[in-house]
């Protein structure tokens, strides 16, 4: 995915340059008043894009809203143009122009808070962290600025999965396969309404947040039962929890087939147990967070049930929120007991699971003699 180098100056300029004649000198005088903090000079600059805003049309609007397409905004959009926007919005006569600016300006607020995620992921990967580190830093983050939209915490947490799915997987990959399995297995009778409303969601989401591949580092945070010798697993395990989150309420064995198929039948899937093993922990950590959504659970809870899911040190996340934030000792003590218990068995603990977890581990290593594997086998 190609990274846009967009500012003010490119996109306003494309879309309003006919309008925004002197946008630059404009923007000049608004940075520098933030710099300064100087309110007056502040209100000064924003008063003029006000004016200028009050004078677009619905043709220029429109030319805004392709320039942002087109350009993929990969960064922040300055403030400038945030502000011209919510302008237009509420002082625009015409009805129809502020509905569009509206949409555009919450666009470019969903297009920064995806932008600052990844950047969460970035940061942390330049400082040397682990991929569960930088999993359970973007999934507080998340959690921290969906909390600030007022949004429920059942919705909270559907915006927190997806948020994760964007910074790691990327949107496209989620509407692929996401869409590919509402395609078939999903039509199947008793299927998961929610499905269908997160890939609503996706749909109206910007194409913007992925962190990039690989993003782990040799000497890994997983635990090493849950790790292939790859740098990728956080894209890899993150995108079960999203399906296990999506479709696993009812009946989790479609997830868990999947993640089989994956691992033997999907060719480019490679072959590899550590890979069936912490995939198995993502379906059940989002059958769980799921389970946290239809009771209106806290979503701040999601930072600890990942680093205790995944981690090899799990008890670094029991204060996730820092020292006055809730302790989540005993969460944590019971996710890491579960995830263990799972890795040993991805279909289950029962006797059956026990059985069939067997008889599958048995066909992947085979199948990894004969193709090779997806990482290295444990």
């Amino acid at each position: 995915m190609k990274r846009a180098h967009s500012n003010f100056g490119i996109v306003a300029g494309i879309a309003l340059s006919a309008t925004f004649a002197s946008a630059q000198a404009v923007s000049e005088a608004s940075r520098e008043a933030l710099r300064s903090e100087d309110r007056g000079r502040l209100t000064a600059a924003l008063a003029e894009y006000e004016a200028r805003a009050a004078a677009l049309g619905v043709e220029d609007l429109r030319a805004l809203a392709q320039a942002m397409r087109d350009v993929r905004v990969q960064r922040e959009a300055a403030p400038e143009l945030h502000a011209a926007l919510r302008a237009l919005a509420q002082e625009h006569p015409n009805q129809t122009l502020g509905r569009q600016a509206r949409a555009r300006a919450a666009e470019l607020e969903e297009q920064r808070r995806l932008v600052q995620l990844r950047r969460v992921s970035e940061e942390l990967r330049a400082q040397g962290a682990g991929g569960v580190d930088q999993w359970v830093a973007v999934a507080r983050r998340s959690v921290e600025l969906n909390l600030g939209r007022g949004l429920s915490n059942a919705e909270v947490i559907d915006a927190t999965v997806l948020d994760l799915g964007q910074v790691f997987n990327t949107r496209a990959q989620l509407r692929i396969h996401l869409g590919e399995y509402q395609r078939t297995i999903h039509r199947l009778p008793g299927h998961d309404p929610l499905l269908d409303e997160l890939l609503a969601d996706l749909e109206r989401r910007p194409d913007v947040g992925f962190a990039g591949y690989g993003i782990d580092r040799e000497d890994t945070d997983f635990r090493a039962e849950l790790h292939d010798g790859t740098s990728n697993q956080v894209f890899h395990s993150n995108f079960f929890l999203v399906l296990g989150y999506a479709v696993g309420k009812k009946d989790p064995r479609w997830a868990h087939n999947v993640n089989l198929f994956h691992e033997t039948l999907e060719r480019h899937g490679g072959t590899s147990v550590p890979d069936w093993r912490a995939s198995a922990v993502g379906i059940e950590v989002g059958r769980g967070l799921r389970e946290l959504r239809e009771a209106g659970g806290d979503p701040r809870r999601i930072p600890a049930i990942l680093g205790a899911a995944f981690s090899r040190e799990p008890e670094r996340y029991t204060h996730p929120w820092g020292s006055e934030g809730p302790d989540y000792t005993q969460l944590v003590d019971q996710v890491q007991a579960e995830s263990r218990e799972r890795a040993r068995h991805p279909r289950g603990p029962s006797l059956a699971g026990r059985a069939v977890s067997r008889v599958q581990e048995g066909l992947i290593r085979g199948l990894n003699g004969v193709y090779g594997d997806g990482g290295t086998q444990r």
